[in-house]
């Protein structure tokens, strides 16, 4: 799958993501965002080497709060 299709596809995972941790820490979407964003997750999910982009944003999500919690 060539590059563009899988940054659709985590762009895709990526406001699932966000629209659902915003939903789940009652937070606003744009501190959901910018959480993620500044997250290894995130990073993660761009790095298609990870294959992090095949998974849903329930893994995405998964994954942010164990590297959360490991660098607390």
């Amino acid at each position: 799958m060539d590059s563009d299709k899988k940054k659709f596809c985590a762009d895709l995972i990526f406001s699932d993501a966000v629209q659902d941790m915003a939903q789940n820490d009652c937070i606003s979407i744009s501190e959901a965002r910018t959480r993620l964003i500044s997250s290894v997750a995130y990073k993660a999910l761009y790095d298609f080497e990870t294959n992090l982009w095949q998974e849903g944003p329930d893994y995405l999500l998964d994954f942010y709060y164990k590297t959360i919690k490991k660098s607390s």
